[in-house]
């Protein structure tokens, strides 16, 4: 609120926030007071993290967009006991590698738009690059399977056929769709000689400064959303206290992707949940889609 208070009228930080804490406003939140105490009452009890080997404390964050506005219902920046507010927020703040996650946003949504796949075409599942100790992109569990349908790679999210069609499309238009029509605002061209324009960048979500929560989370939605992306929002309107509206926060939204494709990358990301690397994220009572992605030694 204070930063589009400062964008709306010209105004400082101190003068914004003097305005905001003191005009006696009527902020219209879209904020789900029982899925947020849901998630600070789960996050806060470290003993509902998984164990690690590390005697470094694991951390985790989450944002929920409700896939029907678009809006932010709920949001938690970090694990343990909140120390205070306006705090680092891991799910706005942190850019972390986001390894496979990335994969769907910079790969196979590319490539559903381009033409070039369906959920049922084909590609090979083997390395393109030997040398005398290793072949390259490896995935994980070291096994190349040969022929096989596009859902069946992104479920086991393999790093061969995900690598193969970046090469084939190009780490640019890759980069400049998930830029573009996901709003993925972190990728770097050349920076202090760092680059995301590569096969992996693009290919394995091995990137040089990584992603943040809000802006992955924002446009999974979009593939929930009939391929419609909005940004997401924690507020609707501010109002002054004779009713006047203050600040309206109209949602920016295009439509990122066809109906079609956004129904293509739903089931992909369904059958990852039902029998591919995402089982563990099964629900009872509702169908899920969902992708992992972690980096090397699991560290993200």
């Amino acid at each position: 609120v204070i930063s589009d208070l400062q964008d709306t009228y010209d105004l400082s930080y101190q003068e914004a926030n003097h305005m905001l804490t003191s005009g006696g406003y009527l902020i219209y939140s879209t904020v789900d007071t029982d899925i947020q105490s849901t998630l600070e009452h789960y996050f806060s009890d470290e003993d509902n993290l998984p164990e690690t080997k590390s005697a470094q404390q694991l951390q985790s964050a989450m944002m929920v967009i409700d896939n029907e506005s678009g809006d932010i219902v709920g949001i938690i920046g970090g694990t343990g006991k909140k120390e205070g507010s306006l705090i680092w927020d891991r799910a706005t703040l942190s850019t972390l590698q986001p390894g496979s996650v990335l994969k769907p946003i910079t790969v196979y949504a590319t490539a559903l738009e381009q033409g070039l796949i369906t959920p049922i075409s084909t590609r090979d599942d083997v390395p393109s690059r030997f040398t005398d100790t290793a072949c390259w992109p490896p995935n994980n569990d070291g096994i190349y399977r040969g022929l096989m349908d596009i859902k069946t790679a992104v479920a086991l999210s393999l790093n061969t056929v995900s690598v193969n069609l970046v090469d084939e499309m190009t780490p640019q238009a890759c980069c400049s769709f998930a830029r573009n029509n996901l709003h993925i605002s972190t990728f770097v061209e050349n920076r202090d000689g760092l680059t995301d324009l590569t096969s992996w960048g693009m290919g394995m979500g091995s990137l040089a400064y990584g992603c943040n929560l809000e802006e992955i989370t924002e446009a999974y939605a979009a593939f929930a959303n009939n391929g419609l992306y909005r940004t997401g929002r924690t507020y609707t309107k501010i109002t002054g206290v004779d009713g006047k509206v203050i600040l309206y926060n109209e949602q920016d939204k295009n439509q990122a992707l066809s109906t079609k494709n956004a129904y293509y990358m739903t089931e992909m990301l369904e059958e990852t949940v039902k029998s591919g690397t995402g089982k563990g994220a099964k629900l009872q009572n509702m169908p899920v889609a969902g992708k992992t992605g972690t980096t090397d030694d699991d560290f993200d």
